[in-house]
C-alpha cells in the first residue's frame, strides 16, 4: 500500500510540475498576445496542448490509482482523497495536504491568467471585427436619425472601402 500511496503522491509532484510550466507558458503567452506577434503565439499554442495532453494523463492515472485505493481501504468506489488520508499516518497526510494546497493555489494562478489572456484575444477580435465593419460597411452603427428622432430606413454607409462589385 505505502508503495501505490508514494505513486499517488508522484503522480500529485507532476501534477504541479506540469501547472508550473502552464503558469509560466500563459504568462509568455500574455505577452506575446500584448505584442501581437502570431507565430509566437501558435507555438505557445502548441506547448500548451502538450502540456495540457500531460495533465490529463496525469489525471486519468491519479483517478485509476485512487480508485485501487479506494478498494484497498474499503472505501466506496468513489471516495474522497480525504476518506483516503484518514487512514494514513501523519507524514504522509501532511504531504499530501501540501499538494492538495499547492494545486489549489496553482489552479487559481492559472485561471487568473487565462481569464486575462481570453480578455486580451476578445478585445483584439473585436478591434479586427470593429475595423471590417468599418472598412465594408457592414452591421454599421452609423444611424441617421430623422426630425422626429426616428432612424431613417435607408442608412447611410460611411466607409473607407467601396464595395460594390
Amino acid at each position: 500500500m505505502n508503495q501505490e500511496m508514494d505513486c499517488l503522491l508522484d503522480i500529485f509532484k507532476h501534477m504541479l510540475d506540469i501547472l508550473d510550466e502552464l503558469i509560466l507558458l500563459s504568462g509568455r503567452k500574455k505577452d506575446t498576445l500584448i505584442k501581437n506577434d502570431l507565430k509566437e503565439l501558435n507555438c505557445i499554442i502548441g506547448l500548451e496542448l502538450e502540456l495540457t495532453s500531460k495533465l490529463a494523463n496525469c489525471e486519468k492515472k491519479r483517478q485509476e490509482l485512487t480508485e485501487r485505493i479506494n478498494e484497498a481501504f474499503g472505501n466506496e468506489k468513489n471516495s474522497k482523497l480525504d476518506d483516503i488520508l484518514l487512514k494514513l499516518n501523519d507524514n504522509i497526510k501532511a504531504e499530501f495536504e501540501f499538494c492538495r494546497k499547492e494545486l489549489v493555489s496553482k489552479l487559481s494562478q492559472q485561471k487568473k491568467v487565462n481569464d486575462l489572456n481570453t480578455e486580451l484575444t476578445n478585445q483584439g477580435l473585436s478591434y479586427i471585427d470593429f475595423m471590417m465593419n468599418l472598412l465594408t460597411g457592414n452591421k454599421s452603427s452609423n444611424m441617421v436619425y430623422n426630425n422626429q428622432g426616428y432612424i431613417q430606413q435607408k442608412m447611410k454607409a460611411r466607409t473607407l472601402y467601396e464595395n460594390k462589385v
